[in-house]
């Protein structure tokens, strides 16, 4: 073989080159790493998909308020009202915000800045249901809310009252603002509810979280819940903020990566040390992984420019593989002692080149998931798994280590094999009731696990968050009436009046429907700019309701009330779109190369209303009713069905080319591996896991894996005591290695870990039982 020739050839060489290159390896990633850290952000997990234009645009407009708006809420007990400010002050004075983070002005309180505009547009100005239900009103009715309008005590007087005698205008206003109390203090806002008064501050994160970092974001959270409680005691604080659920994620990612590493070096370092009790095992191992890892960072870090907290946890499981490779040289070397290390490469090449060939090829269709961090993963581990077979094959034999030592337990391993139980076809042909029992078990509990296969996709099974964090975010949201930034419209029209129109027909059909009286509201631009033709409408309304109470009211204050006449000014929507008093809801137009759109975005939906909104954008054109959350699950659901066609073709492939080279025999190399799927689907649905698009991922992972394990025995199948030891060995490593990530908190990631490691231990116990007797055996 020349590649064989070339390495013999030149094998100091090229162990030199390449242990230099892990040199620069490491340097580069460990550069990169001390200057850019780890990517933490959870938005990075989702899948970014191009439905169409408006679709993007949206995503793109509300990606700094989804992924990067930071709200801290500090809730003071009432009865300290009195001193608010000078608590405020308190806080702010001991408080030590991260650098990064960009104070934000809250945008409710944007009326009180540019309200001179809005004054200026008075006339053209009302509240939806007030315009579609203060005609009804009785001759009575409206004199009562003049006169309340003109004489109500405690209310702000935005405007003039001989300008808006039935305060339409006063009525817009409050509105806009959100539904508690909120007033500014300073920098600060005020909002009284939940029978406390809160200080609220609003930061916005870098995009990509760059240069914030998660101790820091913490550490702050804690000093803030700290010093609130030593300033007022019986003080409650409050985060909301993907960028406060990243933080926190990254805090538990970190703890299962120490834990992960935990078990690693007890369960594997005393299965190695099981299989022999040389230091010099250990010691390459340790090695192999070091070098497998500098190649995943390198690679990730080139293609992607970033490398993610989540796909290191998932890629954890990379050190099982590398373990089961190690361990295939250095128990083949101890089995031939008398054999010189390049001897014993040449014996293994070709089958170890087949085996990272089986392994890299599973693992890279994994790339094909549209997740990045997935996408990560699958390079990560190929690079890696190259990485230590390179290292396998120029540094070990440059070393030249002896052969390690036997221990005990290995010796009974060499006599187990041949007690072991074996499957064998001739004996079930002769008395097949000796099976009857087993089979019949096995199959009651597969399709027992079948049956209760779960096909629920839930974008957010990529996130574990806390449940008291889940509330704590539950609980901003309710008190701030903050929009929803998942679940929203898009009104689509020919012309920017249109999509006005069209949002104002949205917003007529939510109050028809009632929608309104729940704890649903709506925020678009038409709520503070209306269209053309509503403006006139308006402006004739507010006329002729004041014509109706002009008699009346005029006889109650002793004189005669002259028409309202206030400086009014024509302001064109594209002026005003551009001007400053627009910037509250600029996010909400978007630009699109064909048509005009804009979103219409609904606080305080509930699950049960997700249906009544997509019927109602279904009766009007035009509009369309997007859930973010709903279509990535149905994309990743898609994805599910991929995953599931590429294993089938898999199988066929795999079966075809073993087909040539060991001819009937290829059921023994492609058999257990499918019995091993099989089981590892049944046995996840016992253990309660759905069947996601991470289970289907799994299956080519734990057939490829098979495929590789079938290998290590069929290579060696004359020698049943190292081949049987090879198979154990490598398919406990992998199964114990896959098992570590299973334990994460993350459901996707537990799903993957699980799935694949009952599939893996399936597998090689059942190659071990089919395994057939060896010539010397017999």
């Amino acid at each position: 073989m020349p590649i064989r020739k070339i390495i013999l050839a030149s094998w100091q060489a090229l162990a030199l080159t390449w242990a230099l290159s892990l040199l620069l390896a490491l340097g580069f990633c460990t550069h990169f790493l001390l200057k850019n850290g780890i990517d933490y952000d959870q938005a990075h997990l989702y899948p970014v998909t191009q439905v169409d234009d408006s679709r993007s645009a949206a995503q793109k407009n509300l990606a700094p308020f989804a992924n990067y708006r930071l709200i801290f809420m500090v809730g003071f007990p009432e009865h300290t009202a009195a001193s608010f400010d000078d608590n405020v002050l308190k806080i702010k004075g001991l408080w030590e915000v991260p650098s990064s983070l960009k104070k934000v002005n809250w945008e409710g309180l944007e009326i009180n800045e540019y309200f001179s505009f809005y004054r200026l547009i008075s006339n053209r100005l009302m509240n939806l249901v007030d315009q579609h239900t203060i005609a009804a009103s009785s001759d009575d009715e409206l004199l009562a809310r003049a006169l309340e309008s003109l004489t109500g005590i405690g209310q702000a007087s935005l405007i003039p009252k001989a300008d808006d005698p039935l305060g339409f205008f006063d009525r817009w206003a409050k509105k806009r603002l959100p539904r508690s109390t909120v007033v500014s203090s300073g920098d600060t806002l005020k909002l009284y509810a939940d029978n406390r008064v809160w200080a609220i501050f609003v930061y916005e994160a870098p995009d990509d979280l760059t240069g914030l970092s998660a101790f820091k974001l913490n550490r702050s959270i804690d000093e803030l819940k700290r010093i609130s409680q030593s300033v007022v005691p019986d003080t409650t604080v409050l985060v909301h903020g993907k960028p406060y659920v990243s933080a926190n994620v990254a805090h538990t990612h970190l703890l299962e990566l120490s834990g992960i590493a935990t078990f690693i070096i007890i369960f594997l370092g005393g299965l190695i040390r099981k299989w022999s009790p040389s230091n010099r095992f250990l010691l390459l191992v340790l090695f192999s992984v070091i070098s497998s890892y500098i190649c995943g960072f390198f690679g990730v870090i080139v293609w992607f420019g970033s490398i993610s907290l989540w796909a290191l946890v998932c890629s954890s499981a990379l050190i099982g593989l590398v373990v089961m490779l190690v361990g295939y040289f250095l128990l083949v070397q101890r089995h031939y002692p008398h054999l010189s290390p390049i001897k014993v490469f040449d014996k293994i090449f070709t089958p170890l080149l087949w085996i990272v060939f089986i392994e890299c090829a599973a693992l890279a269709l994994l790339y094909l998931a549209p997740l990045p961090a997935v996408r990560q993963i699958a390079l990560f581990m190929c690079c890696g798994l190259l990485g230590c077979a390179i290292t396998l094959i120029l540094i070990f034999p440059s070393f030249n280590p002896g052969p390690i030592a036997d221990s005990d337990f290995s010796k009974k391993m060499l006599n187990f094999s041949r007690f072991f139980p074996r499957f064998s076809l001739k004996h079930w042909q002769h008395k097949p009731t000796d099976y009857t029992a087993i089979g019949i078990t096995l199959i009651v509990i597969l399709s027992a696990g079948f049956l209760q296969l779960n096909f629920t996709q839930n974008i957010q099974n990529l996130t574990f968050i806390p449940p008291e964090l889940e509330s704590e975010e539950k609980t901003v949201d309710r008190l701030l009436s903050l929009p929803n930034t998942d679940k929203f419209f898009i009104v689509t029209a020919s012309s920017p009046q249109d999509v006005l129109m069209g949002e104002e027909a949205l917003r007529l059909s939510f109050v028809q429907r009632g929608m309104n009286k729940t704890d649903m509201t709506t925020t678009c631009i038409s709520k503070w700019f209306p269209s053309y033709t509503r403006q006139k409408d308006i402006e004739k309304l507010r006329l002729d309701m004041f014509n109706r109470v002009r008699e009346p009211l005029s006889a109650v204050l002793g004189y005669s009330l002259k028409a309202p006449n206030p400086i009014q000014l024509d302001v064109r929507f594209e002026d005003w779109l551009d001007s400053p008093s627009a910037q509250s809801v600029r996010h909400l137009w978007l630009e699109v190369p064909q048509g005009y759109s804009s979103i219409v975005q609904v606080a305080g939906i509930q699950d049960a209303q997700i249906r009544n909104l997509y019927d109602l954008a279904e009766h009007l054109a035009g509009v369309t009713f997007v859930d973010m959350v709903g279509d990535a699950d149905t994309f990743l659901a898609q994805y599910r069905y991929i995953f599931i066609g590429i294993f089938v073709l898999a199988v066929v492939c795999s079966f075809t080319v073993s087909l040539f080279h060991y001819g009937l025999r290829s059921w023994r190399i492609v058999v257990p591996s499918l019995l091993g799927v099989a089981f590892a689907i049944s046995l996840s649905s016992w253990f309660g896991m759905p069947f996601t698009m991470f289970s289907a991922m799994s299956l080519v992972v734990i057939y490829g894996l098979g495929i590789a394990i079938s290998l290590l025995f069929y290579t060696n199948e004359n020698n049943e005591d190292l081949s049987f030891s090879l198979t154990t060995f490598a398919f406990l490593a992998t199964s114990f290695a896959f098992c570590f990530i299973g334990l994460s908190s993350t459901p996707a990631i537990q799903t993957f870990g699980l799935t694949t490691a009952l599939g893996v231990l399936s597998t090689g116990i059942i190659i071990l039982l089919v395994r057939p007797r060896s010539k010397a055996t017999s």
